[in-house]
This record gives structure tokens, C-alpha cells and sequence, in this order.
């Protein structure tokens, strides 16, 4: 019996599948009926491109490109017409396309090589349990995870056809320093952090598990934002590189993934979390306890907020501070939704400047073409825009003032100092973090961006020094 305490994340071994029968559909139309594929191997080069090798008699390539526009971002699909591989019923390759294709000309093999960003095997039966994979820089240091009332655990061992190999710890959701428990009106989730590093050492792997047992499993798109999410809370982006579907015995479904070269990037680089990870002030477990609240005002503001793009811009780590004015846009749109109100969008009501307004236009000496820019005259700017946001939270402007001076002289081509510029980068960021967090209900200390020593409370701005 082989048990991998990894298996089907990114570094699990690839079967080799020989003698197998197959359609192969391109695109999802049928290309090639019944063929007989001699091999199939895959393999992953080291975190980059996923790499399949089909051996058969015949040169497939160009039968299966035959009337296609273009070859890239090309969708293979090998559906399996016999018994041999009974588990999986399919293997589809998404993002393929041909590296080469070689004839042995004494044995009148062909080898095929594909390259692809992501492959799925696929069986016929649903799942009860999905898995995903992740690796990220930054270790989320709690203690003690979520406490709830289950006091054993469960381990089940998982078949692949015949063979038995993969365990699954199912439960003690008690106190545990490797994993916690999200807990919503229609999901529950449990995100763990395998202590098993990667060849490399760099990063750590996460994992986030869904069952129906525990409510429903969400579709792609709301993982992906709840990965987001965690990104944010890690203080850097969990890369993706593999999912699992479970029944009560067998794995149905599995799903490698070849990250982008910006994703992998983040595999190997440092970036501070909002908060200090210093038990004795800020304990990582009280704002793991709020990740509910604040999951849930982000599904209900991220798109009015467009928060994926602010979380991707405060995780996403900067080098010589290139984030700077991304940070200041994103704090002026946040100002600009502010300005729904009436009364926050004019520096006098309107039905006053009605009346200035009249005025001004008697005058007969003004041009009409002067007279046309007279309504702009009761229309905020967005720094008065960015103040009154910033009084709505109590927050103290004069500390950010620098942030916005730093802006217009950027923008104008003048030169900064570049450890003004980092000063004023790192406001930024902290400034968008807080009204971030604001939005997001969170309650507690963060760090203060420039002086490590010292934490702020969101809720009064008062600071504590470490």
C-alpha cells in the first residue's frame, strides 16, 4: 500500500497509462476515433508547465489542428472507449499545443509532446469532498485554530481503482495549530497548512477542503474569490496548483495546474501581513475568529469596491514601490463612492448655488464661454473628496497628507527622493489597507507601516508600542 500524505497536489506522481483506446475530441469536436495510444505519460517541470507524451502509430497532430483558425489555447479532450482505465473516463488538456512530434522510423513509433497550463481527469461519479491545493510564501502563525465541540478524529484511506492511496484526516475540529474551520450561512471550510515543504524550502502548502456534509460546496468562481480573500489575510497570493474530488471511497476527480510566471513569482516573494504576528499584542487566532464577518461583508461590497483588484494590489509585493499610485487610486474610488450623497458631492446645496449661479450668469461683461465652467465651481475635488472619506473613519488626514502631495508631484514627472518615496508608499498602503478593513468590519490592531515598534487600533487610531 503506497499512502502520500501529498498526493494530487503538485508534487504527487503522475500515472503512466499503457495499451489505452481513445476518441480525442479538439475543441470539442471529434478529431480522432478509437485510437490506440501505446503510452501516456505526464510529468511536471518542476512548478512550470504541466507535459504529456502520447505514443501510438500514427501522426496525430496535424489530423487534430485540421481546419483550426489557431493552434494555441487549444483544448484536447481523450475520452477513453475500453475498460483499462476505468476510474477516469477522460483526461482533458486545456491551453495545449504541440512542442513536438518525432518518428521512430525502425519501430514506426510516434511520440506526441503537448504542453498545457492545466489538466483534469474526470470519472462519472460526483464528489462529496473537494480539496485544493496552494503554495504561498507566508505562513499564517495561529496557535490554535477555531474551537467547536468534535472530539475525535477520522481517517479515511481513499482507492485508487484497486489499489489504496490516500488518507484524509476528516475531523478534531478542536484546538490545532495546523488548520482552522470557516464557518458561513451556506459553506463551511477548513484551510490547513502542510508542514511537508517543497523541494526548494521557499514556500509553505496550504490546502482548503469543502464537503457537503458541511453545507454546499461552492462553484469555481466563489473559491476563487474566497482564495483571494485568504490572500489578503496571508499577506501574499495562494498560487494554485491542484484539486481533488472525493466520494465515500474513491478519488472521481483530479486536477493539476501549471501557474502563470507572475504567480510563480509570488512563490518566492517576502511581503508583511496587515497585521503583527507578535502573540504577546495581536494573537493571528482573533482575526482568524472574524474571518466570518469579514468574508461576508466582502461578497456583499466586492463588487461595488472591485476588492479582488484592492487585495491584489496590497498582496502583490512592489518592488521600489511601483504599487505607489495604485494605492492612490484605489483610495480615490473608494472616495468617489463615498460622494453618493448629495450633500458630499457640492460645497454648498444645490439649491443655493442655484441662486449663485443666477447671478453669475447676469453678469453681461463674462463671456459665454467662462460662464459654461461656472457650474463646475460647486463640483468637490477629490482631495476634499479623500478628506471627507477620511473624517467619515475618524482617521487623521495630516498623517497621510504626504501620500497625496507625493501623488501630484509623481504624476507631474517631478523627482522624488526615492526614501520619500517609499515613505509615502508605504502610507499608502497602509491607508488603503485600513479603509479596506473598515469596509470589512474588521476590529482589532494592524501595523503600522513605518515603525515597527508601534501598532494601531482601527477603531480609535490609538497606538501601542511592541
Amino acid at each position: 500500500m503506497r499512502v502520500n500524505k501529498t498526493a494530487f497536489d503538485w508534487i504527487d506522481d503522475f500515472d503512466v497509462l499503457t495499451n489505452v483506446y481513445s476518441n480525442i475530441y479538439v475543441n470539442d469536436e471529434l478529431k480522432i476515433q478509437n485510437i490506440l495510444l501505446n503510452k501516456i505519460s505526464i510529468n511536471r517541470n518542476s512548478i512550470d508547465k504541466l507535459i504529456m507524451k502520447l505514443n501510438s502509430n500514427t501522426q496525430i497532430w496535424n489530423i487534430m489542428v485540421s481546419g483550426l483558425e489557431h493552434t494555441y489555447g487549444t483544448k484536447i479532450r481523450l475520452q477513453f472507449t475500453g475498460a483499462i482505465f476505468s476510474e477516469y473516463k477522460e483526461i482533458i488538456l486545456y491551453d495545449a499545443q504541440c512542442i513536438q512530434e518525432n518518428i521512430n522510423v525502425v519501430t514506426n513509433n510516434v511520440e506526441f509532446t503537448v504542453e498545457m497550463n492545466k489538466i483534469e481527469y474526470l470519472s462519472n461519479t460526483e464528489g462529496e469532498i473537494l480539496k485544493e491545493w496552494y503554495g504561498c510564501h507566508n505562513k499564517l502563525r495561529f496557535r490554535d485554530g477555531i474551537l467547536s465541540h468534535k472530539k475525535y478524529e477520522e481517517i479515511t484511506t481513499y482507492k485508487y481503482g484497486n489499489r489504496k492511496t490516500f488518507q484524509l484526516k476528516n475531523g478534531m475540529e478542536s484546538h490545532n495549530s495546523n488548520s482552522f474551520w470557516i464557518k458561513l450561512k451556506d459553506y463551511k471550510f477548513k484551510v490547513s497548512i502542510d508542514d511537508i515543504k517543497n523541494e526548494e524550502k521557499i514556500y509553505h502548502n496550504y490546502s482548503i477542503e469543502y464537503r457537503n456534509e458541511w453545507g454546499l460546496i461552492p462553484n469555481e468562481n466563489i473559491r476563487k474569490d474566497i482564495s483571494q480573500f485568504l490572500s489578503f489575510i496571508i499577506g501574499t497570493k495562494l498560487v494554485k496548483f491542484a484539486e481533488t474530488e472525493f466520494d465515500s471511497s474513491y478519488i472521481v476527480r483530479k486536477q493539476y495546474i501549471s501557474p502563470s510566471v507572475l504567480e510563480r513569482s509570488s512563490l518566492f516573494e517576502t511581503n508583511f501581513e496587515f497585521y503583527c504576528t507578535d502573540y504577546r499584542k495581536n494573537d493571528t487566532d482573533i482575526i482568524i475568529k472574524q474571518i466570518p464577518k469579514m468574508l461576508n461583508n466582502y461578497f456583499k461590497l466586492k463588487d461595488e469596491f472591485r476588492l479582488n483588484e484592492v487585495f491584489a494590489a496590497l498582496y502583490v509585493h512592489s518592488y521600489l514601490n511601483f504599487n505607489f499610485i495604485n494605492y492612490v487610486t484605489y483610495i480615490e474610488m473608494f472616495s468617489n463612492i463615498n460622494q453618493k450623497e448629495e450633500k458630499l458631492q457640492t460645497v454648498i446645496p444645490k439649491q443655493e448655488f442655484k441662486k449663485v449661479l443666477k447671478k453669475l450668469n447676469s453678469i453681461e461683461e463674462i463671456s459665454k464661454k467662462i460662464k459654461d465652467k461656472f457650474y463646475n465651481l460647486n463640483t468637490i475635488g477629490i482631495g476634499k473628496k479623500v478628506q471627507r472619506l477620511l473624517l467619515k473613519y475618524k482617521i487623521d488626514y495630516n498623517r497621510y497628507k504626504d501620500v497625496f502631495s507625493t501623488r501630484g508631484e509623481v504624476v507631474h514627472g517631478k523627482y522624488v527622493e526615492i526614501e520619500d518615496m517609499h515613505i509615502a508608499s508605504q502610507k499608502a498602503k497602509e491607508l488603503l489597507t485600513i479603509l479596506t478593513l473598515k469596509k470589512l468590519h474588521y476590529s482589532g490592531y494592524i501595523r503600522n507601516f513605518t515603525n515597527n515598534d508601534e501598532l494601531i487600533l482601527i477603531k480609535d487610531f490609538s497606538i501601542i508600542r511592541i
